[in-house]
This record gives C-alpha cells, structure tokens and sequence, in this order.
C-alpha cells in the first residue's frame, strides 16, 4: 500500500514553498545565486498540484462503495462552503491590499475575478477541484468498467493528449479556457494515480537511488529552461517549465510519486495534523504570505538590514507561513468542535 500521508504531506509543504519561493524568482536579480536557489526550489516544489490529483485518483477512482449521490453529498459538505468562504474573504483581502497601496479596484473588477475562477491567484486549484468532483463520479464508472490492459492503455492515451494539446496551447499562445473547463485538463492526473495504485504497479520495485538521482537532474534541466525562457523575454503565463501540466512537472511528479510511496507510515501527531488540514493550510497560506512579505517591506523602508542569507529567510519564513496556517486551521476545528458541544 502506498504512503499516502507522506505524498500528501510533501504535496502540502510543496505549495507552500513554491509560493514563498516564487517571491524570490521575481524580485531577486535574475541569475544571482539566491536566485537560483528561489528558482531550483520553485521548480522542485511544481509536482504538488500533479500530486493532490493522483491522490485523489489513487483514493476514488478504485473504489466502488459509494454511489455517485453519496459522493457529491460528501464532496459538496467538504468543499463548497470553502470555496464560497475563502473566496469571499480574499476578494475582501485584494480589496484592502488594493485601498492601502491605494491602487483602484471595485466591484467590476471582484467580479471579473470571480467569473474567472481566480479570486486570488491561488484558488484556481479549488474551482478546478470543483470541476474534478463534478466528473468523478463517471469517471470512476468508466474507469471500473476497463480492463487492467484498457486501463493502461487509456490511461497513457490521455497523458500523451493532454501533452500534445498543452504543447500546442504554449506553441500557438492560445488564451486559456474558461475554468469550468480546467478540470478536463487535469483528468489525466487522476486516472495516473488510479494506475499506480493497481496491485501490479504498486509491487514493482526501483531503485531509489536511480530515482533520486533522475530527480535531481531533471530538477536542474527545468530550472535551466526557465531561465533560458527568461532570458529569451517570454512573459507569464509562457513559462513551460512551470506549467503544472508541462512533461518535466508531470515526469517530476511520477519521480517524487516512486520515492514517496514505499516510506514507512507517519506516526507524529503533527503530521497527522497536517494531513487532515491539507486543503485549509493550502487555502489560507496566501494570507500569512502577504503578511510576511509586507513585514519585509517595512523593514527594508524602515532601513533595517537582515544579516539572515537568502536561505536562512526562505526557511524562517515558510516555516511562520506554513505554522501559521496550520494554527489557524486547528483553531478553526477547535472552533467548531465547541459550537457543536454546545448545540447538543
């Protein structure tokens, strides 16, 4: 049985160092060595969408107990009160950011926002999430109906399509669909976990140490491309490298998948903690992220000098974000235990 709680877990940490490190790849001068250390850590950390989504196949796809009204009753408790709560405040959040840099945004623009799945740069993933539950259930109909042979071989015709066409989107700097659309994109990702879950695949056995090393390479190749598609002038969102759905992300993905999966179980408190709190730590970090950030800012204004190298920063404050995070999430659970104790 893979360890889950460990893939999970990374794929948790993954998010939130990717964003506190992308801070870095854009303010940082480009090429400096704390740059590249911004940009490796970036990059290593883009496998942790791909990962959420081969969990959540690994997790539905295979199973057959719960029927498809049982499915969106549990789904629609868990994620739409989030998704309506978080994107509320944050539209609240870009409104404050907005009044004290005093940059102009009303409702037009809170709604353009909003209507684009996007309330803040981070929430796509929940409104994809939201489309992903919505076909799941088919799926997994379809998927069960297959054959172990048709399940690989739809499994991989699907990756190689959602390759193709995402080259294309990159080759012809086509506009990106709606997001009621995303999750179609996505889909891939689940089926993949769902097949390296199968008995077969789960026994095979490989070397960690070759996987490491593939790893670290290709880790390195990314971190190249994006520099050189820096250098060449390309401009957001035309960084390959960094798609979450580019090959090296999804290679990358399948490499931590094979180094993750055979790790013993996790028996820490903490770490239980996390991985039941993954989805508020990943919907509430932007906001201590902003807070740190703008924490930075001051002292920088106020002409205080930070003796603290760029990695030692990066540590200290993805370590207050992800805390942070993590506080808020058990006191909103403490919370919420105690309303309930009081209700009965």
């Amino acid at each position: 049985m893979p360890n889950f709680d460990a893939i999970r877990l990374f794929a948790t940490v993954a998010i939130v160092l990717l964003h506190t490190a992308a801070n870095g790849v854009n303010r940082l001068p480009q090429g400096s060595p704390d740059w590249w250390l911004a940009n490796v850590l970036d990059t290593a950390c883009r496998a942790g969408v791909p990962l959420f989504l081969m969990l959540s196949g690994a997790l539905l796809l295979n199973r057959s107990h719960q029927s498809a009204t049982q499915f969106y009753h549990n789904r629609l408790h868990k994620l739409a009160l989030p998704l309506l709560l978080w994107s509320l405040f944050y539209l609240l959040w870009s409104a404050l950011k907005a009044q004290i840099k005093q940059q102009p945004y009303g409702f037009e623009t809170a709604a353009e926002q909003l209507l684009a799945g996007a309330p803040y740069f981070h929430l796509w993933f929940i409104y994809m999430l939201a489309g992903v539950y919505l076909l799941l259930p088919l799926l997994r109909q379809f998927w069960q109906q297959l054959t172990p042979a048709q399940q690989t071989q739809f499994c991989w015709l699907t990756l190689i399509l959602q390759q193709s066409l995402h080259g294309l989107y990159f080759l012809l700097a086509l506009p990106e669909p709606p997001w009621p659309l995303w999750a179609i994109g996505y889909l891939p990702y689940l089926l993949l976990g769902a097949w390296l879950t199968r008995p077969q695949q789960a026994a095979a056995a490989r070397s960690p140490l070759l996987v490491g090393v593939m790893l670290l390479l290709l880790i390195g190749a990314s971190a190249l491309l994006y520099y050189w598609q820096r250098e060449a002038g390309l401009s957001e969102p035309f960084y390959y490298s960094y798609h979450r759905m580019s090959l090296p992300v999804l290679l990358c993905a399948l490499l931590l998948w094979q180094l993750l999966r055979p790790l013993p179980p996790l028996r820490s408190r903490l770490l239980q903690a996390i991985r039941r709190h993954s989805l508020g730590i990943y919907c509430a970090h932007p906001l201590f992220l902003d807070l740190t950030e703008f924490g930075r800012q001051q002292l920088a204004q106020a002409g205080i000098q930070v003796t603290l190298p760029y990695a030692g920063q990066l540590l200290l404050q993805v370590s207050l974000v992800f805390g942070a995070s993590l506080g808020l999430c058990l006191c909103y659970q403490y919370a919420q235990r105690s309303w309930q104790q009081r209700q009965r």
